[in-house]
């Protein structure tokens, strides 16, 4: 291949708000959020959002979005297993993120519409009423 497409370059910017937090995803070539535990993953939603591709863990509840879209990448929580996904995320060109992130982008928009995000929640509620889990 010859030169590698990605150089690893980890930044921590410290706290982020409003337009400056937006700015620093959209710059970003990937976000992490490899939690050992996460409620939702709004980190990891806003990044693909953005159309910013992502490395979650499996224990973030986005991961399933992820791996079923290829718009990121999933691993254990472990160091083991962070580093040899960065080790193969590495080894991804440019054309490759911009790809994955897009994905993200609209997987993102189709999922958490509104109208779907309702549709699953009246869903919710009819069968909590019934008396059993809509699932």
């Amino acid at each position: 291949h010859g030169e590698l497409p990605l150089v690893a370059k980890v930044e921590f910017c410290g706290p982020k708000v409003g337009p400056e937090k937006t700015a620093a995803i959209q710059q970003a070539d990937l976000v992490f959020l490899t939690s050992r535990w996460e409620v939702f993953g709004y980190a990891a939603a806003e990044a693909l959002s953005l159309g910013v591709p992502v490395l979650v863990s499996d224990r973030v509840p986005l991961a399933e979005l992820v791996g079923a879209h290829e718009c990121g990448w999933v691993c254990a929580p472990g160091a083991e297993s962070i580093a040899a996904t960065i080790s193969e995320i590495l080894m991804v060109d440019r054309a490759e993120l911009a790809a994955r992130g897009q994905r993200g982008h609209d997987a993102v928009l189709r999922e958490f519409d509104a109208d779907r995000v309702a549709e699953k929640l009246l869903a919710e509620y009819a069968a909590v009423i019934a008396g059993s889990p809509a699932r």
